[in-house]
C-alpha cells in the first residue's frame, strides 16, 4: 500500500488505514512498487505477490472524500479507481466506486 500521496493525513491516521487492512489476515505493507522492486519482491512479467493499492490524490471537505489511484498486480494487471467516502449519521461510508481505467 502506497499512502505517500495522502495529504493532511497524520501519522496515526495512516497506522489506522493499515490496521483496518490488517484485519482482513492479509500482510500490509505501506510501500512504493520501486521499494518492492529493490526488495527483490517483484517477479516475472513485473508482477507482485499480493496486490498494491497506491493512493495518486486526495481531495477533502468536511464530510466527503474523494480518493484517486490504482491497484497494481503486474505491468498487464492494475485497475485505476475513484472512491468517494461521505461522512453521514456519525459515520463513514463508501458512496461510490468507480474503475476509471485498466490496464
Amino acid at each position: 500500500m502506497e499512502l505517500n500521496n495522502l495529504e493532511g493525513i497524520s501519522a496515526e491516521d495512516k497506522e489506522g488505514i493499515v490496521n483496518d487492512f490488517k484485519k482482513y489476515g492479509v500482510d500490509v505493507l505501506d510501500t512504493t512498487l520501486e521499494q518492492l522492486e529493490q526488495e527483490g519482491r517483484v517477479g516475472e512479467a513485473h508482477s507482485i505477490k499480493g496486490v498494491l493499492l497506491k493512493v495518486k490524490s486526495t481531495e477533502a471537505t468536511d464530510n466527503k472524500v474523494v480518493v484517486r489511484g490504482f491497484v497494481y498486480k503486474s505491468a498487464k494487471g492494475g485497475i485505476g479507481t475513484e472512491v468517494v467516502v461521505e461522512y453521514a449519521d456519525s459515520q463513514w461510508r463508501v458512496t461510490k466506486a468507480t474503475a476509471t481505467g485498466i490496464s
